[in-house]
């Protein structure tokens, strides 16, 4: 049985435009060379409010869930993200301003937030780093820096965005497959289930 592809769904903030959600599909779909195409992108730019009318950032810490129809969700905002330590985060290059979010903690499908308003090749690496903690990269590892993020600096997963084009390491690129091979074989199973009952 061929295993199931796992889905991600884009979304986009309110005034986030097309362009953004578009950046982000363009992104995933650079990490099928990874996920040996196992990976299904849904370019839905349906609406996910994340902010309150007239309240110019997105708390993190307070974002309503989004209801998406795969497996897990990307959020393209222009707006900027706001969080309390300890979260995975994403910086730019001046570790001040977050560039994007993964909130995996209790959520039946987890998602991504990005702050699209950078230049594109910042957003595309946001987008894919932000994917890795959704695919649990990176939790251990040689180059493990201990706070989820990868050590060598020209990697995806490193923990500073920078405008420079980079590419997962080999490490953190085998334990994402590893991981949604395994995601792909869990479903498969639950798929199974379903069908003999």
């Amino acid at each position: 049985m061929k295993l199931p592809r796992i889905s991600v769904e884009v979304f986009r903030d309110r005034g986030s435009p097309d362009a953004a959600v578009e950046l982000a599909v363009r992104a995933l779909q650079e990490m099928n060379l990874i996920f040996d195409d196992g990976l299904g992108v849904i370019d839905s730019g349906r609406l996910a409010p994340l902010g309150y009318p007239g309240v110019s950032h997105v708390n993190v810490d307070d974002v309503p869930t989004i209801e998406t129809r795969a497996d897990y969700g990307v959020v393209m905002t222009h707006n900027p993200l706001i969080s309390s330590p300890g979260l995975q985060t994403e910086y730019d290059e001046r570790n001040e301003i977050i560039v994007g979010i993964a909130i995996t903690n209790g959520k039946e499908k987890p998602y991504g937030i990005i702050n699209s308003e950078y230049p594109e090749e910042v957003s595309e690496r946001a987008v894919q780093h932000e994917f890795g903690h959704l695919m649990d990269v990176k939790r251990n590892g040689e180059n493990y820096d201990g706070e989820w993020h990868c050590s060598l600096e020209q990697c995806t997963m490193y923990r500073t965005a920078t405008r420079e084009k980079s590419d997962f390491c080999n490490e953190c690129a085998d334990q994402a497959a590893k991981y949604l091979f395994m995601r792909r074989r869990q479903k498969a199973g639950l798929l199974r289930r379903l069908f003999v009952l």
